[in-house]
């Protein structure tokens, strides 16, 4: 830790992103610098995770939901599963955290996980082929929050690899209730009419490789909705998040076409 580092530690003890308890100087130092020791190891148990589909170890897994599979993503990259219906799992605590406040602390340190497989896919398309970008948050949830967790970890994992990133889509302003309501059908219909491409972009991404960035992937209409609107202007696209709803385990899933 730097003196910078400590320094801001005392005016502001950090606390650990799932339990809300004071981290320790050694907690605090230590790589991750977001989770106290228990729920770090509840963490680290989590994306060891097997899935059932493609046998891996969910963080990783590249297995895509039906919606993803029909909208021709390569592969969704995740760090683990999220218990849906559920509060006390330390991965849901934390995609609760990133949710509603501007947890910067814990934004970083998920992107470093996120990380890994960001150069994988640098590293096989090359330098300049690949752009960020991120599933926009609604305009009230993000007043509601000061935050829009995906664009947080966008910008954060363009930091990390100097990729750079970019805001491609905006929010039809005249879209239906928050998908959080709504059932999986629904879901897919309305995810159809809430985004649009920025005419500025169509030509920027046209030929590029697409990392498609958010923060918890449910039956992934929302990524599926960007995704064809991206394929439209010629591009293809990977989806990255830091969860996966474990109802993809109910609903099946689909690893990716060998190249």
């Amino acid at each position: 830790m730097s003196a910078s580092d400590r320094i801001r530690a005392l005016l502001f003890p950090p606390k650990c992103s799932s339990c809300k308890t004071l981290l320790s100087w050694y907690e605090a130092g230590r790589s991750n610098g977001a989770l106290c020791g228990a729920c770090a190891e509840k963490w680290e148990s989590a994306q060891r995770e097997l899935c059932i589909f493609c046998g891996e170890t969910v963080n990783r897994c590249a297995c895509l939901t039906e919606e993803l599979k029909h909208a021709r993503a390569e592969a969704l990259y995740k760090a683990v599963y999220y218990v849906h219906g559920k509060r006390d799992p330390v991965q849901n605590r934390v995609i609760f955290q990133i949710k509603n406040t501007r947890s910067t602390r814990t934004v970083q340190w998920l992107a470093s996980l996120l990380c890994v497989h960001l150069e994988r896919i640098r590293s096989e398309r090359g330098d300049g082929a690949v752009l960020l970008t991120f599933v926009p948050r609604g305009k009230q949830a993000k007043l509601d929050s000061g935050t829009d967790q995906a664009e947080a970890l966008a910008r954060a994992l363009s930091k990390l690899s100097g990729i750079p990133v970019r805001k491609v889509f905006q929010r039809n302003p005249h879209a239906k209730r928050p998908q959080k309501t709504l059932s999986q059908t629904e879901r897919i219909r309305v995810a159809k009419e809430t985004f649009v491409l920025r005419p500025e972009m169509g030509k920027e991404v046209c030929g590029k490789t697409v990392v498609l960035v958010d923060d918890i992937v449910t039956t992934g209409a929302s990524m599926a909705a960007c995704g064809r609107l991206l394929r439209g202007a010629g591009a293809s696209f990977v989806c990255l998040s830091v969860a996966v709803s474990d109802v993809i385990c109910d609903t099946g899933a689909f690893p990716p076409k060998k190249k």
